[in-house]
């Protein structure tokens, strides 16, 4: 699902590209989001994102799910992670 994210200090929020609805698809709570892994997407999802992206896996809550960014996005969600305000935890991998 294509989309942009906008981090908050407690919170990702994920907004459809394609949608009218102002408000957030989905909000990640950051104390309870991690990261598992990132790494290179495989032949397969080559073709379905953007070109040079990061997958970043990901879990919450007890789900697994994936995101694709550029180099540098990964950069800032992994830096976003680790520089939780004291009282939320960091990501772990």
């Amino acid at each position: 699902m294509l989309g942009v994210a906008r981090y908050e200090e407690d919170r990702l929020e994920w907004f459809r590209i394609f949608t009218l609805d102002p408000r957030p698809g989905v909000v990640l709570q950051r104390a309870r989001l991690f990261l598992i892994e990132g790494r290179q997407p495989t032949d397969d999802e080559i073709d379905s994102i953007l070109p040079q992206s990061v997958v970043a896996r990901c879990g919450y809550d007890g789900d697994v799910f994936e995101l694709a960014m550029t180099e540098s996005d990964y950069t800032g969600f992994t830096t976003w992670l680790e520089s939780s305000p004291p009282g939320i935890a960091p990501f772990t991998s």
